[in-house]
């Protein structure tokens, strides 16, 4: 959030600059501002998503232990992979938006098309990131499912 405000204010504040260095060099900082918030952003999913693989194949592995029926386990891998697609798409979702607002307020500053380029493979980077971490999630609570019902 902080960083949202940040990068609103740094785009405030160049919007009533015109001279041709000033806008390239306030470009420069709301693309680099851009690109650290994607990351962060991706950052922050990642954990979240890693965190709930992390508690979901202890769960399941506690319902191994505990004797608990397949289907409960299996009920338990579903349950897990379900919260990892939703937050895939909320952390896809949200790289999407900031990607669109930086996208946005550069070509407001008339930056040049390489800044905006770099925000732009920046995005597709994270998002590219989230899904494959999204992926391994699934990967590893099938797999604790599987060791499970063996």
């Amino acid at each position: 959030m902080l960083r949202t405000l940040s990068l609103v204010s740094i785009a405030l504040m160049t919007l009533g600059w015109t001279s041709t260095t000033a806008v390239a060099q306030n470009g420069e900082r709301v693309a680099e501002a851009c690109i650290e918030t994607i990351g962060a952003t991706a950052d922050r999913h990642e954990a979240v998503t890693r965190s709930t693989v992390h508690r979901a194949v202890g769960a399941i592995g506690d319902l191994d232990a505990d004797g608990a029926p397949n289907r409960a386990i299996v009920q338990a891998g579903a349950t897990a992979t379900k919260v990892v697609n939703a937050e895939a798409r909320r952390a896809s979702d949200r790289v999407a938006s900031l990607r669109k607002r930086c996208v946005a307020t550069l070509r407001r500053l008339d930056a040049p098309t390489a800044l905006v380029a770099s925000v732009v493979s920046a995005a597709r980077s994270a998002q590219e990131s989230l899904a494959a971490t999204a992926e391994r999630g699934r990967s590893v609570v099938r797999s604790a499912v599987e060791r499970a019902l063996d």
